[in-house]
C-alpha cells in the first residue's frame, strides 16, 4: 500500500484515500436498532467460551481497543466476564459494565441499541460473531467513558 511496484513511495493523498475508504460511512444510512431487531432469532451475552474471534472491527477505526481486548480474551477471558454485572441478556435491555479507570471504579448503565446500516440492519461499528453481544456492549461502554475524558 505504501510503495508503488517500482519501490517508490506512493503519494500521501493516494495512500490516505485508500485507507479512508474503509472508514467512511453515510450518516443518513445509520439507524439505531435494538439487539432484538438486529438478531431477531437469538442473541446472548456469552455463549460457550469467549474467543478473540468474537471480535470484529467495524467502521470506527478502533483497532487499538479491539487489539487490547483480543489480547485479554486470549490470555484471561475470565476478566472480560468479570466486568459485566449480569451474565445473561436482561429482559429490559439494560446492562451494567464496571471497569476501573484511573484508579476509580466506573459503573456505566447501557441500553441495547446500536448504530446499524439502515438496509442490512447490521452494526456498522462492530460485527459480533455470531450473536454474542458482549463485544458490542464492551465497545459501547468504552466509548461512553472516553467521551468524558
Amino acid at each position: 500500500m505504501g510503495l508503488e511496484i517500482s519501490g517508490n513511495p506512493r503519494d500521501i493523498k493516494e495512500r490516505r484515500g485508500y485507507s479512508m475508504k474503509d472508514l467512511t460511512f453515510n450518516k443518513d444510512n445509520i439507524v439505531w436498532y435494538s439487539v432484538n431487531e438486529i438478531f431477531p432469532n437469538k442473541h446472548v451475552l456469552f455463549e460457550d467460551k469467549i474467543e478473540f474471534s468474537d471480535i470484529k472491527q467495524g467502521l470506527l477505526g478502533d483497532c487499538y481497543f479491539l487489539g487490547a481486548i483480543s489480547a485479554v480474551v486470549t490470555e484471561f477471558p475470565e476478566l472480560i466476564v468479570e466486568v459485566f454485572r449480569n451474565l445473561k441478556v436482561t429482559p429490559n435491555g439494560c446492562n451494567e459494565i464496571v471497569m476501573r479507570i484511573n484508579e476509580i471504579w466506573q459503573i456505566v448503565l447501557l441500553d441495547n441499541y446500536f448504530p446499524c446500516d439502515k438496509e442490512t440492519k447490521k452494526p456498522v461499528f462492530s460485527s459480533p460473531n455470531p450473536a454474542k453481544i458482549w463485544e458490542l456492549l464492551l465497545k459501547k461502554h468504552w466509548l461512553k467513558l472516553m467521551k468524558d475524558i
